[in-house]
């Protein structure tokens, strides 16, 4: 995860919330300092505010907000793993935005307990549908499921606040950030500690792509909205190249493949400057290493973690 820490912190004056801070005042002072600031509201951002609430004693909600130019957090990493198609995450079950390590497994103990009246059948079928057979990787709604979970039982939704970091200017005693809200005002933050959690850029072009081609809708990019394919009568015998070579572009090629349905003539195209590899994760396992995968790789003679 990469996260960059510098020294910041937002004041509130006597604000209940950053939230109420920010929609009725352009400015704030240095007298009544939060703790925390966090730029991004996906899934790092989450989950360093759920860290903080939930394993540092002194910090509580009204301690910290999160800024995200989105309306909602995760908004981001809800619709690009949608565009995406894919039904079950690239990431084992030990890897969530809770913090106990078992927390998304225990989250599907309790999914089952509702099936309590159910058969036992039919609660062992719960249990296999959540999670891949391969790797237990969860499948996507389920995640996001327990993600709107972390975000309610510490009513991180409150400490959210709609913006764009535009500025940051160092002091001697604090750092100001300007945020530009949703209706074009500028609030001045004032803050002594501030995590950085960006996540990825915006989603690139190539210059080979003309705008003429873009406005028309003949080029689009995978996290570009209402990425899918309308498949009326009018609309079949296509031919779509995905460009790209990583495992977005073979979920998506098999996701429109599924919308063309069998009887289409559309050709979906995959365009990669190598050979097609097989990967199940987006990174190598070394970084993707639960306890219990740890003391198996020291049982066996390797590092562990």
């Amino acid at each position: 995860m990469n996260i960059l820490l510098s020294c910041i912190a937002l004041v509130l004056g006597h604000y209940s919330s950053p939230v109420e801070a920010f929609s009725t005042s352009t400015s704030s002072t240095t007298n009544n300092p939060l703790q925390w600031l966090i730029v991004g509201g996906g899934p790092h951002g989450v989950h360093i505010a759920t860290r903080l609430l939930e394993e540092v004693p002194s910090i509580s909600r009204s301690d910290l907000c999160i800024v995200d130019e989105e309306p909602r957090l995760l908004h981001k990493w809800k619709t690009r793993t949608a565009a995406t198609g894919m039904a079950y995450l690239r990431s084992s079950a030990s890897y969530h935005l809770d913090v106990r390590e078992d927390g998304l497994k225990r989250f599907a103990h309790a999914v089952e307990g509702t099936a309590t009246k159910r058969s036992k059948q039919k609660r062992q079928s719960i249990s296999s549908t959540l999670f891949a057979s391969d790797y237990q990787r969860p499948r996507l709604d389920f995640f996001n499921e327990h993600c709107d979970h972390v975000v309610r039982k510490n009513e991180l939704d409150r400490a959210h606040v709609q913006g764009t970091v535009t500025d940051v200017v160092p002091n001697e005693n604090h750092v100001e950030v300007e945020i530009e809200k949703p209706n074009g005002d500028i609030v001045t933050a004032y803050a002594k500690n501030v995590v950085l959690a960006l996540g990825n850029a915006p989603p690139v072009v190539p210059d080979w792509a003309n705008d003429e081609m873009i406005h028309a809708g003949k080029i689009k990019h995978i996290f570009d909205e209402g990425v899918g394919l309308d498949f009326h009568a009018s609309a079949r015998n296509r031919s779509i190249a995905i460009v790209g070579g990583g495992i977005s572009a073979a979920h998506l090629a098999l996701k429109l493949e599924r919308e063309a349905g069998a009887r289409s003539t559309t050709a979906v195209h995959l365009v990669c400057r190598h050979d097609l590899r097989e990967q199940q994760f987006d990174t190598h396992q070394d970084w993707m290493m639960d306890s219990a995968a740890a003391a198996r790789s020291e049982a066996g003679g390797g590092q562990g973690l």
